[in-house]
């Protein structure tokens, strides 16, 4: 009588079951990242730069504000904020006096929509009513893409004197 050795079939099935579990498993987890992980991340370009030109206070609460694109993209607008003390980061959002642009305290949409490279555009901005001067000024350009406001990284913060 012939003695067949089921002992070794049984363990070649757990090693064969072992492997489709893993590959399975494997596989489940990857196409659950692709669904679950975004696949175009919107960012502002690096090489999106604006340079504060030129600024002009008056005795009224007003600010004169000359910005020029120094970058390689245009850019669709910039947050423009203050502090009253040289040390402190800017906070205080300037007021948009003519009421032409968002409801947004400190948001500068350009006139032409975009502020394109080599471009310099100007505009006004009044103090809030309890702020009696300005030490330092925040530039923060961003551009507006298909899911909204994108902030770009580069920040322009100047002290500015006589205002």
């Amino acid at each position: 009588m012939i003695k067949k050795n089921k002992k070794a079939v049984s363990l070649m099935i757990s090693y064969v079951l072992l492997v489709a579990i893993a590959l399975l498993l494997s596989a489940g987890v990857y196409v659950w990242l692709k669904v679950y992980v975004p696949k175009n991340i919107e960012t502002c370009s690096s090489d999106v730069s604006l340079i504060l030109q030129n600024y002009d206070c008056d005795t009224l609460g007003e600010i004169i504000i000359t910005v020029k694109n120094n970058g390689l993209f245009t850019a669709d607008g910039l947050f423009i904020r203050a502090s009253e003390i040289q040390g402190d980061l800017p906070t205080i959002a300037l007021i948009n006096p003519n009421n032409d642009g968002p409801d947004e305290p400190g948001r500068w949409d350009f006139e032409a929509l975009k502020l394109k490279p080599g471009e310099i555009d100007t505009k006004t901005f009044n103090y809030p009513s309890d702020v009696s001067n300005i030490e330092k000024i925040q530039i923060q350009p961003f551009v507006i893409g298909k899911e909204g406001i994108l902030l770009c990284e580069n920040i322009i913060t100047q002290p500015l004197q006589n205002c």
